[in-house]
């Protein structure tokens, strides 16, 4: 997803180099309006990745056992982690990780970020395309799809329309992107040119 500035929520932010840790390359940003540097990771000092953590918290609400969800970890994403490592990532992240789940969308901002991420599925190639709230962080609409064109980006955006609340004023809306050429059309034939792109 595209970025703003953690302090003064500026959009004028520029690639400043990468950081390296135990769970990969990060890419660094700083902020041309006050200066800070920053990368886009919440999960600060953790040695295994966002996305497998909460897919393994995602298991463990729907009740499966701690020995299948690691298991389930190990065949998926290619690390070993123990039941223990677990039971750290529900005690740390499953109140966050609750919270974030049961956010009504009665408060989503008017700015979002919509982009979209290359999967692979049972060996097939897929996309996840998801509009997320800069503030709350509560991700709006999403699907995935086999292909990757304008018609997709539509669809995409339409989910993230039919979940607006009823009060949420599209005229004032601000969509943050990458910059792909299909984004802005697509944008204004959702949600017409009132919307903002960025």
């Amino acid at each position: 997803m595209t970025h703003t500035c953690p302090e003064c929520k500026s959009f004028r932010i520029w690639k400043y180099g990468i950081r390296r840790n135990k769970r990969g390359e990060f890419q660094k940003f700083r902020c041309k309006d006050c200066g800070i540097q920053f990368i886009n990771d919440d999960f600060l000092y953790m040695q295994t990745s966002r996305k497998i953590v909460m897919f393994a918290l995602r298991l463990w609400k729907l009740g499966n056992l701690p020995s299948r969800i690691m298991g389930e970890v190990r065949i998926l994403f290619g690390i070993k982690r123990s039941t223990y490592a677990l039971n750290y990532w529900v005690k740390k992240f499953l109140d966050l990780f609750e919270a974030i789940e049961s956010l009504p969308l009665l408060g989503i901002s008017k700015r979002l970020h919509f982009d979209c991420t290359y999967l692979k599925i049972n060996g097939e190639n897929a996309y996840l395309w998801a509009s997320k709230c800069a503030i709350t962080k509560v991700v709006v609409g999403w699907i995935i799809t086999t292909t990757r064109n304008i018609d997709d980006v539509k669809s995409a955006l339409r989910e993230a329309k039919h979940r607006f609340p009823v009060s949420y004023d599209i005229s004032k809306l601000e969509m943050v992107t990458d910059g792909e050429p299909s984004f802005p059309r697509a944008i204004w034939e959702v949600f017409d040119h009132s919307a903002k792109h960025y």
